[in-house]
């Protein structure tokens, strides 16, 4: 196989890779942050959030490639957020941002191209 063709084949194995998506899952405690990056391959991501607590408080920001605000909540206990949110805008990098404060809790999210 050529240099050539075994980088295209790479490169489309990578671009596959980006295509599916990607995220993390976790629990967390205490008072801190948790960012969870994305780059976006085309005009646009969806992302699956979901945050559930059992004590204390947090607050989720989704920052687009420009670092502008495109999606803020709060949550609480007694309001957990289980969302999936879809936005247009510029391939880059976009970020899921969870400050907690004095929480208990875990927190999903599962970034994709549309």
């Amino acid at each position: 196989m050529s240099r050539t063709a075994l980088l295209l084949l790479l490169l489309n194995v990578l671009s596959a890779c980006q295509a599916t998506g990607s995220g993390e899952a976790s629990g967390f405690g205490g008072t801190g942050q948790a960012e969870t990056p994305f780059v976006a391959a085309g005009g646009g991501v969806v992302v699956n959030v979901s945050v559930s607590l059992t004590q204390g408080r947090a607050e989720l920001t989704i920052f687009d490639p420009s670092s502008q605000v495109r999606f803020e909540t709060e949550v609480e206990p007694s309001s957990p957020l289980v969302r999936t949110l879809q936005f247009a805008g510029n391939p880059g990098r976009w970020l899921a941002v969870l400050e907690y404060h004095d929480a208990e809790g875990t927190r999903s999210v599962e970034w994709r191209n549309p």
